[in-house]
């Protein structure tokens, strides 16, 4: 049976009556910060991941044996006998290689490549995915949960929901907060003009590789490139046009980008991870995705990425003026089933007195079973 739990921007309150609490507070051993979105596995089976607060909370019970994996810390298991722990972790120290810019551009497009493999061969692979969305805007704040579908392979796609699982609002913002672009496209001698809009669910897709998602690859630029399907006439780059056109190109853009990579040693020892870590090639950053990708040098699988997208415009239903925001983003990826999926992805914006926090988290193969503590137990009995 695996348990999962999501331990998300505030505590959430796993209870369930058969187990008992569990929560800790995951830190870093020298600096004593919060680790967040690190990847917590009980007892070989039940899983679950730390908040932007570093804590999670779990119904489980104790004694239990707890493995702590991040992409920047040296992984640890550690018995648990009691609630309300603090674990620490060590920091990955890194250091810089030999490796070449046309070396690091061949590595790149490796990785790029393996991720169009696991598109091509594994993209009718689903999950379900426990989505929460908080927004909160001065005094007001609304947190929606869903259960949704989606494809795992790569990038989260073909997201469907199938469950509203709560909504809890005080003074609930009016109006939907969307992610705005516009822009002018020139082709021949026409110039057309591009507007686009996409909500939080569809914002939660975002990957350093994405496919199949147009309007997000048309607004934000992507270091490792996109390829996706839109309806287009005569040619041109339109998503909203009749006829079908394969758009996008996979592989490092160096045109854009700047890459460099440095290895994560445990003291002397290499983890056979690399950190690449991807910049503007110009002084101006656009609508692009920024940070760092981490990568497991043998196989070339990418493990998570931390970064975030700048510039960034957003818009409130009924507005006339767009916002530039600075989006957080953090994804983790698992290989348990042979591929690379998404294992979270998580969007964060701090604008002023407006807050929105998005994230999606997988949570199996299966559709939970509802219980008694259905809308209290984000707890799933999937069997991978």
């Amino acid at each position: 049976m695996i348990k999962h739990a999501l331990a998300f921007f505030s505590v959430i309150a796993i209870s369930c009556a058969t187990y008992a609490q569990l929560t800790a507070h995951v830190i870093d051993e020298d600096t004593g910060e919060a680790v967040p979105f690190v990847q917590i596995v009980i007892n070989g089976n039940d899983y679950t991941m730390t908040n932007t607060n570093g804590d999670f909370h779990i119904s489980h019970d104790l004694p239990a044996t707890i493995e702590v994996t991040s992409c920047k810390h040296k992984s640890i298991t550690q018995n648990i006998a009691k609630d309300k722990e603090t674990i620490k972790l060590r920091r990955l120290t890194s250091k810089k290689n030999d490796l070449t810019e046309d070396d690091i551009e061949e590595f790149l497009n490796k990785v790029a490549e393996n991720l169009d493999n696991a598109r091509s061969f594994k993209w009718n692979k689903s999950s379900c995915f426990f989505i929460r969305h908080a927004i909160s805007e001065g005094k007001a704040h609304c947190t929606k949960d869903y259960l949704c579908k989606a494809g795992s392979a790569v990038n989260m796609h073909n997201t469907k929901i199938i469950d509203s699982l709560s909504c809890q609002t005080d003074r609930s913002p009016k109006g939907c907060w969307k992610f705005h672009t516009s822009w002018k496209r020139v082709s021949g001698n026409d110039t057309i003009p591009m507007n686009f809009e996409t909500d939080l669910n569809t914002f939660l897709s975002i990957s350093p590789c994405v496919f199949e998602i147009s309007s997000l690859a048309y607004v934000i630029k992507l270091p490792l490139g996109s390829r996706f399907t839109v309806s287009s006439p005569n040619g041109l780059h339109n998503p909203y046009a009749s006829g079908k056109l394969s758009q996008g190109e996979v592989g490092f853009s160096k045109s854009r980008y700047k890459a460099t990579i440095e290895s994560l040693y445990e003291g002397d020892t290499f983890t056979g991870i690399y950190a690449v870590n991807f910049t503007s090639r110009y002084k101006t950053e656009w609508e692009s995705l920024y940070g760092t990708m981490y990568v497991r040098k043998k196989d070339k699988r990418i493990l998570g990425f931390e970064g975030y997208i700048s510039p960034f415009q957003i818009k409130k239903t009924g507005m006339s003026d767009d916002i530039e925001v600075f989006p957080k983003v953090n994804i983790g990826y698992t290989h348990k089933r042979g591929f690379t999926e998404v294992q979270y992805v998580s969007v964060s914006i701090d604008k002023g007195d407006l807050h929105i926090h998005s994230i999606a988290y997988n949570i199996g193969k299966k559709k939970p079973e509802k219980g008694s503590q259905w809308t209290e137990c984000i707890l799933s009995d999937n069997k991978e």
